[in-house]
């Protein structure tokens, strides 16, 4: 397997645990000491741990097991919002350089629970603290940290206060890497440099300085596993309080400021994600932090920094990946002019299709998981099965991947079994695609006693990844066929087949919508050629029309009947028969599953 796709679930695997033993820490610990503070016992407890675990449930429920929502709203009411109050009040009270922790706490509680008046408050510190450094009236060191909490928190609420972090975080990325790059490299430090990076706006910096900065970072964890603080915010007998490297992590893994910065800090990453891996190996239960915290434990707002790291981190790596498979089987952005309304099917199947996959999309767009996710659609030669894969892709703005036949055989057929099983391994890992499958009888063909060993051993070898694809639902594959007759009962099976669709020839009024549509004919135009074109003309035949309509005078009163007599001379011998119609009308009723 792939390395980074092995790296992918190790991040999957410890998101999950690190996750859950973060949590099981603060219930054994600081959220008994909320239930006494509420109470109104005297103890001490930490608001952050607490913001912290408010930001877990808001962003991960699923690993907040046992608390509830009005359990959340009390420790917001009664601990964040009077911590908030306060803070704000000791914020104002003091020089904006002498209230550096003031600002940490306050802006570590408002990534939690929000207050417009700790806002201003917040707003006014950081105009305070900044603007005299940047006129170099003080000449205190920036923490760099503290102005990315702030900024985090304040969301780009203030332009002023925007444009002076732009200048502020650019002069410490030149600073940083004269630093990194000179004889001065004690005084280099890594989370700043990261910070500051990642702060700055798209083309704020150049390429060229990313390339360099971020070559700096990777260099810096060489003796390391992670970046070492240079700065700290205070340090008390039992704690230190500053930037974990993981926060520097995540500020990165966020950054727009450059397409490539995640594959440029990605060997940083690595070290980062190596040394939480030693870490886990030699501590149980899993406590690990890059900071001396409280009586050497771990605090529940560095474990919220490790699983946001572990996220972001393997969300990141997902997208590098999927992109990457995307383009590996040429997956595009469907550019048909036809909308839902122009689909050629029945009510009852247009309906189906719209509930199934646009209806529950639009009403969850992230939509992890579908209820269906795989589609049977049979008919005739022509009957626009192709179509409605790419309409559905426009209509929910996925990417379209088309496969045949073809794509199983290119390795030959000795390899098609290795092809087909690299296929649905590459197709298990794609999400919010609509994946193609026309005309594949071949590879899910009916097993009985006349065909060959092979392709009984194949199909029957298909089955289990096609069941786990299905059961994954995080794509929607169409099967296209024009004989559905050949494919295997196995295969249309409800469990692996969510739908079974018949899709007709184009009656007259979706021949003159397609004549409109796709090939600009006027109304009246397209109105007369669609009552003369047979009803058993195919879409391939009725789109043969782009060829003669240079050919012919479209504003000349008989148009339509021009364009009909070279069309039925040129193509109107017809693909579909008789016979085919009436085969159709009788697999409708067999196979037909809503």
């Amino acid at each position: 397997m792939d390395k980074d796709w092995l790296l992918y679930e190790s991040l999957t695997e410890m998101l999950d645990e690190f996750s859950t033993q973060s949590f099981n820490v603060f219930v054994n610990s600081d959220r008994k000491g909320v239930g006494h503070f509420l109470e109104e016992q005297p103890v001490r407890i930490s608001p952050i741990n607490t913001a912290s675990v408010i930001q877990l449930y808001d962003k991960a429920p699923q690993y907040c097991d046992g608390i509830s929502a009005d359990e959340i709203d009390t420790w917001k009411q009664k601990v964040i919002l009077p911590t908030i109050k306060e803070r704000s009040e000791m914020l104002l009270s003091k020089p904006p350089y002498e209230a550096e922790f003031e600002a940490y706490y306050l802006g570590r509680l408002l990534q939690a629970v929000s207050d417009s008046n700790a806002l201003n408050a917040l707003k006014k510190w950081l105009r305070g603290y900044i603007r005299p450094w940047l006129l170099k009236a003080n000449r205190y060191p920036l923490r760099v940290f503290l102005i990315y909490i702030a900024r985090e928190v304040l969301a780009g609420s203030d332009k002023t206060i925007g444009a002076m972090i732009d200048r502020a975080t650019e002069f410490v990325v030149h600073r940083q890497v004269a630093l990194g790059s000179s004889s001065l490299l004690s005084d280099f430090d890594a989370i700043d440099l990261a910070l500051a990076i990642s702060m700055t706006p798209p083309g704020g910096i150049s390429t060229r300085l990313v390339t360099a900065a971020t070559k700096l970072l990777n260099e810096a964890i060489k003796n390391a596993k992670t970046w070492k603080n240079q700065q700290l915010l205070i340090r008390l007998d039992s704690r230190t309080v500053g930037c974990s490297a993981f926060e520097a992590c995540i500020a990165l893994l966020q950054s727009s400021t450059h397409t490539d910065v995640f594959s440029l800090i990605k060997p940083a990453l690595l070290s980062h994600q190596q040394w939480l891996v030693e870490q886990r190996q030699s501590n149980t239960p899993f406590k690990v932090s890059d900071l001396y915290l409280r009586d050497g434990l771990i605090e529940a707002w560095f474990n919220l920094l490790v699983v946001q790291f572990l996220e972001l981190f393997k969300e990141r790596l997902y997208d590098s990946k999927h992109t990457s498979l995307l383009a590996k089987y040429k997956a595009r952005r469907s550019s048909t002019k036809l909308g839902w309304s122009d689909l050629i099917l029945g009510d009852q199947e247009k309906s189906a299709l719209k509930s199934s996959f646009l209806d529950e999309v639009r009403s969850n767009p992230s939509c992890p998981r579908l209820d269906r996710c795989t589609v049977l659609l049979f008919g005739p030669t022509g009957s626009a099965k192709t179509t409605i894969a790419k309409v559905l892709a426009k209509e929910l703005a996925w990417p379209l991947i088309e496969l045949g036949i073809v794509d199983f055989l290119k390795n030959g057929l000795d390899k098609i079994y290795d092809t087909a099983s690299k296929i649905f391994e590459d197709l298990m890992r794609v999400r919010h695609t609509v994946v193609l499958l026309d005309e594949v009888e071949q590879v899910f063909a009916q097993r009985d006693d006349n065909k060959d060993l092979r392709q009984q051993f194949l199909t029957a070898a298909l089955l289990p990844p096609l069941q786990e694809l299905h059961d994954k639902k995080q794509l929607i594959m169409l099967i296209a066929t024009n004989y559905i007759g050949e494919f295997d009962p196995a295969i249309r099976r409800h469990g692996r087949i969510d739908l079974i669709i018949p899709v007709g020839l184009p009656e007259a009024k979706h021949r003159k919508r397609l004549l409109e549509k796709e090939l600009g004919l006027a109304k009246n135009v397209a109105g007369e050629l669609a009552a003369l074109v047979p009803d058993r003309a195919t879409i391939g035949e009725l789109l043969m029309f782009k060829r003669i309509i240079p050919l012919v005078n479209l504003g000349a009163g008989n148009a339509a009947s021009l364009l009909y007599q070279k069309w039925k001379e040129w193509y109107g011998h017809g693909e579909v028969t008789d016979n085919d119609v009436s085969e159709f009308k009788q697999q409708c009723e067999r196979y037909r599953r809503l």
